[in-house]
């Protein structure tokens, strides 16, 4: 009988326990996919950004006189902006803040009738791939040195990929040179908008980036003037002279080992390969039909 009473007395305590304890609704934890409190910025409220995957407020930019660009370019000021994407893929980590100074970068891709002239005057190569879609048309198939020799003739240069990120996103990381919003056909030339060819360049006007460059994502990917060294595990065990730099050379002559960062994805491109921060890595003397560039001074 005693035994009996204690068993009721513990079935009565445990279930007042749980009346008092147990029924209390938990405050809802929401996690993002890569455990954290955002993975971008259209997570986080006005005048905040994510920041490996935290919301913290966006660090005010001095304001700075702009210069009058040269015709077709357009001006980006020195400073630091957000460089990188903590919630991307491989290639676009870290996320870090870097300083770029002023330059100028060409509002459009170079055009097939802009290139020709190049052509014509005999400096530049015909591009590999032979059939254009038009004057007013980013050139296509042309290689890093054909892209390297068109800026120099334009009395330009290559973007490096710091500088071509930095005219895409501007300096509050933004996910599309437009903002947060997803990508439309009004905004950027892409898979979806089933085209298998890019379109003339500035067609898309909703697209532009803060400082007023157009088709930075999608369209044709952009060389930059940044290479990437292969790694020499024999006679660089450490890695110490492998990595990214900004090319000063006009143009790279027997080096194949040597790695080029294109950025901005391609009209043959899907959503998730056409934000800011997205960048490929291409061997030398690679060419393709989604392949073209812009220069910068």
């Amino acid at each position: 009988m005693q035994v009996f009473q204690r068993t009721v007395l513990k079935i009565f305590l445990f279930s007042l326990f749980f009346l008092i304890f147990g029924c209390k609704e938990r405050k809802k934890v929401v996690y993002s996919e890569n455990w954290g409190e955002c993975v971008s910025n259209s997570q986080c409220s006005t005048g905040r950004i994510c920041l490996k995957h935290k919301c913290v407020d966006l660090e005010k930019v001095p304001v700075t006189t702009s210069k009058k660009a040269p015709a077709g370019m357009v001006y980006i000021p020195a400073g630091k902006f957000y460089l990188g994407n903590t919630g991307g893929g491989k290639l676009e980590k870290p996320q870090k803040r870097i300083f770029v100074d002023s330059f100028f970068m060409d509002k459009h891709e170079v055009t097939w009738g802009e290139y020709n002239k190049c052509v014509k005057d005999k400096i530049c190569s015909l591009p590999r791939i032979e059939k254009q879609l038009g004057d007013n048309y980013p050139v296509r198939g042309i290689t890093f040195n054909d892209a390297t020799r068109y800026c120099r003739y334009a009395d330009k240069r290559l973007p490096s990929e710091f500088e071509w990120e930095k005219a895409a996103r501007g300096t509050d990381a933004r996910r599309y040179p437009w903002g947060e919003s997803p990508p439309d056909c009004k905004k950027a030339v892409f898979k979806q908008c089933s085209s298998s060819n890019p379109k003339p360049v500035g067609s898309c006007l909703q697209g532009k980036s803060p400082y007023g460059t157009m088709d930075q994502v999608g369209n044709v990917w952009e060389f930059t003037a940044t290479l990437k060294n292969s790694w020499d595990k024999v006679n660089d065990p450490k890695g110490s002279k492998a990595g990214y730099q900004q090319l000063k050379a006009v143009e790279i002559k027997d080096n194949k080992d040597i790695i080029h960062v294109i950025r901005g994805g391609s009209c043959l491109d899907g959503v998730d390969s056409i934000r800011t921060t997205i960048r490929q890595l291409i061997p030398a003397e690679f060419f393709a039909p989604q392949l073209g560039f812009r220069c910068a001074r």
